[in-house]
């Protein structure tokens, strides 16, 4: 079914983690609390988006087209590295702020919940990153290990992390 969508290990490799962080996240939500249910389904919808992106690969067109743009302004040159430098930097300060925001200050629930949304956000912002595409961040995430590329592993790391958790949560009674 999936046969004509996935063109290599890496894009099957986060297909098949985020499809079990989505479940898993389901499965939490079926056994928590109604206010952690909610943030387990919203990140089951998340993680169901991250899998829609690895299949159709929209960062590269995001990115594609913002080089079209600058291309067709002139903007476009070796110079572009500074910028890209500052945007990954912005990016990834932002992601790290955002990452400690549910384990220290926000009320989204248990010590669970606040740690699956850390995790979600830390792969949001390295989707980010990818998609700003600095090449010597891309000559890191792109190195293959096994088959797969380095932001595959990363990938399915997050979503391992993701599902223990919603595991350990879907243990304790409602």
């Amino acid at each position: 079914m999936l046969g004509g969508l996935i063109a290599n290990p890496t894009q099957f490799t986060g297909v098949l983690a985020f499809a079990a962080a989505i479940l898993a996240c389901l499965f939490a939500a079926s056994r928590s609390r109604k206010r952690d249910a909610h943030v387990w389904t919203c990140l089951a919808i998340i993680y169901f988006l991250l899998l829609i992106e690895v299949l159709l690969g929209l960062r590269y067109r995001i990115r594609d087209f913002a080089n079209d743009f600058l291309m067709v302004r002139g903007l476009y040159n070796d110079d572009r590295r500074v910028p890209q430098e500052a945007a990954d930097l912005l990016l990834g300060s932002l992601a790290a702020w955002l990452v400690t925001m549910p384990l220290f200050f926000w009320r989204i629930g248990d010590f669970f919940v606040r740690v699956a949304v850390s995790i979600t956000i830390a792969l949001l912002g390295l989707f980010a990153i990818e998609t700003v595409s600095l090449h010597a961040i891309d000559a890191i995430l792109y190195r293959p290990i096994g088959g797969v590329v380095t932001i595959g592993w990363m990938w399915a790391a997050a979503a391992i992390g993701v599902c223990l958790i919603a595991m350990q949560a879907s243990r304790r009674k409602p």
